[in-house]
């Protein structure tokens, strides 16, 4: 392995049917023409980075092999290695705590979806907007899922590309774990299927910065999270809530109505049971956590929401900090230039995102957005936690629009933090957007002119956010 995960002085024994656990998620990338297969450990947050011929050989290691089957297995892929290559490259797995013994259990179907079908579909009051279609979203994300069925679909659309028309394993891995060396032996096996990003880029994102699946198919044969995008699901009980997940620039921009509105579901669908089985559905649980101590019925957090009035004033930020102090004391109320717990939460994510960036410089493109959000986002903390500091002025129109969405969608409550955590958590989101916009000439050097991925800082932060679970 290239880069190695940290190991335990007293690494356990070799698995006799070794596979990669389901905890290790794997991805391909292609950088600068050459292969790096990258294993995510999301227990420990480990990375380690292999080459092509490494990933071949792992991947005969589904766990119903032992070393032989293995070696046998990879020289059957033109992959011989020796015995002793084998164990020391296994055993650095196994210490990593990445690999497990026997075939992995078997994927069942998901449990059907437990959302009451008549429920009312409610949007977003007077919204709308217009994809600029420059792609952004397609390139702003660390990864893209296709279900099986939609992998094979995508191959047959674009068999050219990579040659994954002849192997699946060119332009996918299995989101987790390794269950096999192609698609079609182990699909049974893959809740999903992660495509190769080339230069942090979907690869079936066209140098034009459109959909080769959508162009050549129409827009069903792209992956359904794609199809979905930015559309998010939330049923709080009364009503199925539909908002927009403000990590895509275009829900931020200024709208001011016309035909050329893109919908965030058909036309006719209003209630729950019209949308596809397989749409993903946040449900609000019984019990909200607004706080680290105190749990409140959801009914409660309902009647609060519903008495929002939101911020009259200029300043999203403030309005949420103060939201949060009426859950945790009143330290928070203070109007400084940046609250303390505010503080306090910047310098823990400035050290994650330090630690991403070094790591990240060592094997991603240097054009590659998942590298380079990171290291703005962390001078812009840099400049933010800067004694004295005013923080600039907002972008109010885009801030205003990033408030109703969150609302609308109760999006401060499908975390795994409590409400007044995840309400100071967006106001710093909200500060660190409004230095990337200040020192814009300063980041967007390394774009293109034309490249509109930097129009909407607030975009960037938020789709960071999602990588750093922030």
């Amino acid at each position: 392995m290239r880069d190695q995960p940290d190991q335990p002085q007293n690494p356990p024994e070799l698995p006799r049917h070794p596979r990669l656990a389901e905890h290790v998620a794997v991805r391909r990338h292609l950088v600068a023409g050459e292969v790096v297969v990258v294993l995510h450990d999301t227990d420990s947050e480990q990375l380690a980075t292999l080459g092509q011929r490494e990933w071949a050989v792992l991947s005969c290691a589904d766990g119903t092999r032992d070393l032989t089957g293995v070696l046998a297995a990879a020289s059957r892929l033109g992959q011989p290695t020796s015995r002793e290559h084998l164990e020391e490259f296994l055993v650095q797995l196994a210490a990593a705590g990445m690999l497990r013994e026997g075939p992995a259990p078997a994927v069942s179907a998901p449990p059907p979806r437990s959302v009451v079908a008549d429920r009312p579909v409610v949007l977003p009051a007077g919204f709308g907007y217009h994809c600029d279609g420059s792609g952004s979203c397609c390139r702003i994300y660390q990864t893209t899922l296709f279900s099986p069925e939609e992998a094979v679909r995508a191959r047959a659309v674009a068999p050219e590309l990579l040659g994954a028309g002849q192997d699946g394993t060119a332009a996918f891995t299995p989101e987790r774990g390794s269950t096999g060396p192609t698609p079609e032996a182990a699909g049974h096996c893959w809740r999903a299927a992660a495509v190769t990003m080339v230069q942090g880029r979907c690869a079936y994102l066209s140098s034009q910065q459109r959909c080769l699946l959508h162009e050549r198919a129409g827009a069903e044969a792209k992956p359904l999270g794609c199809r979905l995008f930015p559309a998010v699901f939330v049923d709080d009980g009364r009503e199925l809530r539909v908002t927009a997940a403000p990590e895509c620039a275009c829900v931020l921009r200024p709208w001011s109505g016309g035909q050329d509105a893109e919908a965030l579901v058909a036309d006719d669908v209003t209630t729950a049971g019209d949308l596809d089985p397989a749409i993903a559905i946040d449900v609000l649980p019984e019990a909200i956590a607004i706080s680290a101590d105190k749990h409140v019925p959801c009914a409660v957090y309902l009647r609060w929401s519903d008495g929002l009035e939101g911020p009259k004033e200029h300043d999203v930020a403030q309005y949420l900090v103060d939201l949060a102090a009426g859950f945790g004391g009143n330290d928070d109320l203070e109007r400084s230039p940046l609250p303390r717990r505010l503080e306090q939460e910047l310098r823990v994510l400035r050290k994650r995102v330090a630690q991403r960036a070094a790591r990240d410089a060592c094997w991603r493109a240097s054009t590659d957005l998942a590298r380079l959000v990171p290291e703005w986002v962390g001078h812009a903390i840099e400049s933010l936690l800067q004694p004295g500091l005013i923080p600039p002025d907002a972008d109010i129109g885009a801030e205003q629009r990033y408030y109703c969405l969150v609302a609308h969608g109760h999006l401060w409550v499908t975390s795994r933090r409590p409400l007044a955590e995840e309400l100071r958590a967006r106001s710093a989101r909200l500060l660190v957007a409004r230095q990337l916009r200040a020192q814009r000439s300063l980041w967007t050097t390394s774009l293109p002119a034309q490249d509109h991925v930097a129009d909407q800082p607030l975009a960037l932060v938020e789709a960071a956010a999602r990588a750093f679970a922030w």
